[in-house]
């Protein structure tokens, strides 16, 4: 009976997944894209490059991280491997891939922005792209987190998604050209910003904030903290030291933000793990402080970048996390 029941449910399963891309090759239009031209980390799987440095995380180190001034800073070489914050599970998977196609790094930099703040459930949420994944990982996806991992395996979920962000995006982008003002991506997932925050965009990254994130009430999300967890075991398995970092934001959102849950719960993990946690998000950082700096309240812009990076490196370099 069990052994009938089995062959049932992979006979249903290979159904639902033959007829999931049937559907998908009738509805998929070309021009949207997809995530894979949105995000240097998708990008990045087909053709990684082996770095001594890993930076992992979000969009606060794709806008925040220069690959170029950090690499000239420090001597060594960066992969900035940013994933949507959003689908924050992606940078489980993209490590475990990355570590499966090119040599280990010597060091793992977190950026741990997505972690801080649960998105409203009634905010779209960006899928989880495993289209540039390979078998091995899209099973231990499978596995980890069915069943829910079964509509983020589906191409038509993706599609939907990525659909919605894409037209979102080439709005944007549209709105940049007509100002000028363009963000580049560079080769190793830097995203380099030309934007410069003034008051209007200020007071509109404010309100989506709001919007977006419950005004700043901190809320534990277990899925981004097990994510976080992971990333660092995985790291630790393969003998690559961690280092979580947290980027510079605005000081007018940073006052915005109810951290202490927050922040107790990184001092755990980082007594846990016994991980550096280096903290640029603080009132008494000068970049903080300066509009100059940013593209929006919690994004540096390419000058910003620059500036940070400069420190970060002089940073990492006095607590010896990197040699000469």
């Amino acid at each position: 009976m069990y052994k009938k029941l089995i062959l049932y449910l992979i006979i249903a399963l290979s159904l639902i997944v033959i007829l999931d891309r049937v559907i998908f090759k009738l509805v998929y239009i070309p021009e949207t894209q997809d995530t894979y031209t949105s995000f240097p980390a998708i990008q990045l799987l087909d053709r990684p490059v082996p770095s001594n440095i890993w930076a992992i995380g979000a969009s606060h180190i794709g806008f925040g991280l220069d690959t170029d001034e950090f690499e000239k800073s420090s001597g060594l070489t960066l992969l900035n491997a940013q994933a949507p914050g959003r689908s924050y599970e992606s940078n489980v998977y993209f490590t475990y891939e990355l570590l499966g196609k090119i040599r280990k790094p010597k060091l793992i930099l977190l950026d741990v922005a997505w972690m801080a703040f649960q998105v409203n459930p009634e905010i779209k949420v960006h899928a989880v792209d495993f289209q540039h994944i390979s078998l091995k990982n899209k099973l231990r996806y499978l596995i980890f987190h069915f069943p829910s991992s079964l509509k983020y395996l589906s191409k038509l979920y993706s599609y939907r998604y990525n659909t919605v962000f894409y037209k979102s995006k080439e709005k944007a982008i549209k709105e940049a050209i007509a100002d000028k003002k363009f963000d580049i991506y560079t080769e190793r997932g830097f995203v380099r910003s030309s934007r410069v925050m003034d008051t209007d965009v200020l007071r509109k990254s404010l309100d989506r904030f709001d919007r977006e994130y419950n005004k700043g009430k901190y809320t534990e999300d277990k899925a981004k903290i097990d994510a976080c967890i992971k990333i660092i075991e995985i790291a630790r398995k393969e003998d690559i030291p961690v280092v979580i970092i947290e980027l510079p934001e605005y000081y007018k959102l940073k006052e915005k933000q109810q951290r202490e849950l927050y922040d107790k719960r990184l001092e755990i993990i980082r007594k846990k793990y016994n991980v550096e946690y280096l903290n640029f998000n603080i009132s008494d950082n000068p970049i903080t402080r300066e509009m100059k700096y940013f593209r929006d309240a919690d994004h540096l812009n390419g000058v910003g970048a620059r500036e940070w990076t400069r420190e970060f490196c002089k940073t990492l370099r006095k607590k010896g996390i990197i040699k000469e």
